[in-house]
């Protein structure tokens, strides 16, 4: 999505095949852009960005994420000690060559660099993600049918957090219709057994529509507060803010931010009874049409424009 606002403005994109026939072929005194793989470059990522940074005058370097730095523990394997200096050695090298670095949050950039003292110092800034504004155009919920919840995005990797969901679909199973939308494998096996929860996946330009169908009014955001999650952007919340689909969601620091104090659908994610009376709070058409319109101006601030227009 982010690359398709870079090719609407006429810049060009360097990706998928041919990487160094293509980086030998820009101009100079460019700007660049890069967006880092999570774990480690390859090695013609490598020779690419050499001769890209000794024919461009700026180049801002995003890290997307640090779980390696967080969590080293999880690495302690013979295989996880390799990915870890790959990792290393890849992100030294990104900061060697950046002229200045960008985070989905500050605090991640902070982190990054104490946790990385012997790394070249370099100015940063936070770059989120965007939001797509590909929501509803305000309410569809028809409030005298059954509501339906939806869980959206992977069930299986560590801090899901999808015990919550499920634990929450189990108490409330008479009251609401839940849904979840994943390309995970684990996801049917996980709901194995639930009747009252309809596992489906979809393409992502069809998912306003299934929310439309089911009349979903609500998305769950399940991942408990943690050290990583309080530095970065959950992208199913911002797909979620991009649908104008209000969604239950602890306090994490970043979405606290992005949301403003007045978003009324904060909670404690493992404390059912308060998830449940936060839920039925806005389970009507005033209060219902006041959190989607917070969210179209959430959206509308917050675009891939505006994060296109930051990084320079």
């Amino acid at each position: 999505m982010f690359k398709a606002i870079f090719l609407d403005g006429g810049d060009t994109v360097i990706d998928g095949n041919r990487k160094l026939q293509k980086s030998l072929r820009a101009k100079k005194n460019l700007r660049v852009y890069v967006e880092s793989a999570t774990n480690r470059i390859s090695f013609i990522d490598l020779l690419s960005l050499l001769y890209l940074r000794l024919i461009s005058k700026e180049i801002v370097v995003f890290i997307r994420d640090i779980y390696i730095e967080l969590f080293p523990h999880e690495y302690a394997s013979f295989r996880g000690r390799i990915t870890m200096i790959f990792n290393k050695a890849s992100n030294f090298f990104l900061s060697l060559i950046s002229t200045k670095m960008a985070f989905p949050t500050k605090d991640m950039g902070r982190i990054f660099f104490e946790k990385n003292t012997w790394f070249p110092k370099r100015r940063y800034f936070a770059l989120p993600p965007g939001c797509v504004s590909n929501g509803l155009g305000g309410t569809k919920v028809d409030f005298s049918k059954r509501l339906g919840i939806l869980y959206l995005g992977s069930v299986s990797y560590a801090n899901a957090g999808f015990d919550h969901f499920l634990e929450f679909a189990e108490k409330n199973k008479e009251e609401y219709a839940f849904f979840v939308l994943s390309g995970d494998n684990r996801a049917a096996e996980m709901t194995k057994n639930k009747d009252h929860i309809i596992v489906d996946r979809v393409e992502h330009s069809k998912i306003a529509e299934y929310i439309t169908e089911n009349n979903i009014f609500l998305g769950f955001h399940s991942r408990p507060r943690n050290e990583y999650d309080d530095i970065t952007f959950p992208i199913k919340a911002l797909d979620f803010i991009g649908f104008h689909l209000p969604f239950v969601t602890d306090r994490h620091k970043p979405i606290c931010e992005l949301l403003g104090n007045e978003y009324e659908l904060f909670t404690n994610i493992s404390e059912f009874e308060e998830t449940d009376k936060v839920i039925k709070e806005i389970s009507n058409e005033d209060k219902y049409s006041k959190v989607t319109f917070l969210l179209e101006q959430v959206a509308s601030r917050n675009s891939y424009i505006k994060r296109y227009e930051s990084i320079f």
